[in-house]
């Protein structure tokens, strides 16, 4: 992967509450040097969706994703 990445470095994690009085599941940032919680996304399940939890998971692993699949790069690189 040949560009930087540029997005907030995790872990991320999911909690879940309220956003604008709706029973949201919210997306935060954890990492090193950050002084608060930030919020990077709001998964709605508003609507009773029942897939709103896993959605939610999925987005917060991105970065957990993103670092696996540059050492699956830099290892087929590096290959023979």
């Amino acid at each position: 992967m040949n560009s930087e990445a540029k997005f907030t470095p995790g872990p991320w994690e999911v909690e879940q509450g309220t956003v604008h009085h709706r029973g949201d599941t919210v997306i935060t940032a954890r990492h090193a040097g950050m002084t608060s919680e930030t919020p990077l996304a709001h998964v709605s399940n508003v609507l009773g969706d029942e897939d709103a939890l896993p959605d939610a998971h999925l987005i917060a692993a991105a970065p957990a994703l993103y670092r696996a699949l540059e050492a699956i790069d830099e290892a087929w690189r590096n290959k023979g």
